[in-house]
């Protein structure tokens, strides 16, 4: 079921999008965003697949890398935020 897709799970998808992950893995991730929206689960594959890209250290691609787990981490935590404010907000 296609739900509205949150402003952060939109940065999400074009944060993916121009990763160095592979194409395979960031069209999943990507349609699965759009279907069903960000979950805990998918947040932690996503974080997980970064984490573990081989890069040499000291070199642009590990500075990038860092900079997009700091990026994802960020937007991780606001959709948290403003998932909690949504539901809190309804009771």
């Amino acid at each position: 079921m296609a739900q509205k897709t949150l402003p952060e799970e939109r940065q999400i998808i074009k944060l993916i999008e121009k990763s160095s992950l592979p194409d395979e893995q960031k069209n999943t991730w990507v349609s699965l965003l759009q279907d069903n929206g960000l979950t805990e689960g998918l947040a932690e594959e996503i974080r997980q697949a970064i984490a573990k890209q081989v890069i040499e250290e000291g070199s642009p691609e590990a500075i990038s890398r860092t900079r997009m787990q700091m990026e994802f981490a960020n937007l991780v935590r606001r959709w948290r935020f403003s998932s909690q404010s949504k539901h809190f907000s309804r009771h």
